[in-house]
């Protein structure tokens, strides 16, 4: 259930993100920026969006009455995700910082697909163990 502070937390950051490319988009047309510049920024504004969400994946916890695991393990789980992605991100904000943008493209993306990857697999290893759970306590 999403809560009415989660709902201003990501319409702030979704006008966030509409304002700054707004505003970039005013300065590429006047020429006060390069079209290098402004995606250099973009790329690192998504960078920093998926930290600021990847911080915030483990303390969305539901209640425990709605876990069919451990607690503690669940909250392991979250912690590794959420520390996965902050630092994909990281990376992915370093990588339009400081690479050729030609290759920034592509070595942001790169950077941010293996942990994700491996978040979906964790994610599949877990919803595993709480049907096999299911099934073995019927």
């Amino acid at each position: 259930m999403i809560t009415k502070f989660q709902i201003r937390r990501l319409l702030s950051i979704a006008a966030a993100l509409l304002l700054a490319s707004t505003l970039l988009n005013a300065l590429l047309h006047r020429q006060m920026v390069s079209a290098e510049t402004v995606a250099r920024l973009m790329g690192m504004l998504q960078g920093i969006i998926v930290m600021i969400c990847a911080n915030d994946v483990p303390k969305r916890l539901p209640p425990v009455e709605r876990l069919y695991c451990d607690p503690a393990h669940d909250l392991a789980y979250r912690r590794s995700i959420g520390w996965m992605l902050v630092v994909a991100g990281f990376g992915f904000t370093l990588a339009f910082a400081f690479a050729p943008l030609p290759i920034a493209r592509h070595v942001a993306i790169g950077i941010l697909a293996l942990p994700v990857f491996v978040v979906v697999c964790m994610m599949a290893y877990v919803v595993w163990r709480r049907f096999s759970n299911r099934r073995s306590a019927s």
